[in-house]
């Protein structure tokens, strides 16, 4: 029979308040569960300081744009407005500060990491073969050196290729019809300037039911008839001649007179010589 002793429910053992439960591990070791390198840690908390910094950022940006955006109240009159410049400006060397110290942070190279895991552990996922069922069961050939040959070609028996243009007929009808048909080039003809009057409306209109519509231009005291042809042209000329109306004409640039002069010629040098020279040349002189 069992004694009273050993009916008894069994002792029980409790843990102080003031027992930890990693006294029991070695000193300056973590748990190897959760190990974590001190710059894993420390590149943590930094991250997070600066994802506080950058939302206090966005806070006091949108703050300081509402109160300076207000056309009823200037700036000023907020009571926070100044002290949220000083603290945007603070924020920003801190900032500054924080991102030079994640910056300085060395890489982490520890194996036993659980930081650095998580990262190569991501990179596996990325560097995975592709394992679907396509590549599963594929078989690739086996590589082998693929011989070639070298095959001599005869130049007597390579067929030459024959070059033609089938457009060229065309280029050659192009060229017969250009040089049967030159192109006459369209000249202008100079303006009639007829002198202005205070009649000059019905000088205007005695041309037009004479010689038909011209194209009139007012310019420095003289109103400028342009025609379309020669023939409205001599028209013009012949109506205003017989009208007596007082006009000039202006030569058109091909029937110009070329002035020339002669420089540097002696004082008994006689012009004479140079004009009969010319006029032996087939040149038409004219002396001013």
């Amino acid at each position: 029979m069992a004694t009273d002793e050993d009916e008894s429910d069994p002792k029980r053992l409790c843990a102080d308040e003031s027992m930890n439960i990693e006294d029991d591990l070695p000193n300056g070791e973590q748990s190897q569960e959760n190990y974590a390198c001190r710059d894993c840690l420390r590149r943590l908390n930094v991250s997070r300081t600066r994802t506080l910094q950058i939302a206090s950022k966005e806070y006091l940006e949108k703050s300081i744009c509402i109160m300076s955006s207000d056309t009823y109240a200037p700036p000023e009159s907020y009571k926070d407005f100044g002290q949220f410049q000083k603290d945007y400006l603070t924020l920003q060397e801190q900032m500054q500060a924080t991102e030079g110290e994640l910056n300085s942070i060395p890489i982490c190279h520890d194996e036993n990491c659980e930081l650095n895991a998580t990262k190569r552990a991501n990179e596996a996922k990325v560097n995975q073969p592709n394992t679907s069922k396509n590549q599963v069961n594929f078989i690739p050939s086996p590589k082998r050196k693929t011989a070639w040959k070298k095959i001599k070609a005869d130049n007597n028996q390579t067929p030459q290729i024959e070059l033609s243009n089938p457009f060229s007929l065309l280029n050659e009808i192009n060229e017969t019809t250009e040089q049967g048909n030159p192109q006459i080039a369209n000249k202008t003809m100079p303006p009639i300037n007829l002198k202005y009057s205070d009649d000059y409306e019905k000088m205007l209109e005695s041309v037009q039911l004479t010689c038909g519509n011209t194209t009139n231009k007012l310019n420095n005291g003289f109103i400028k008839i342009f025609t379309e042809n020669i023939d409205q042209y001599n028209k013009v000329q012949s109506h205003l001649k017989q009208q007596g109306y007082d006009y000039y004409l202006v030569r058109p640039r091909e029937n110009r007179p070329i002035k020339a002069v002669i420089k540097n010629l002696s004082l008994h040098h006689d012009p004479e010589r140079v004009k009969n020279s010319l006029t032996i040349a087939g040149t038409s002189l004219s002396t001013s």
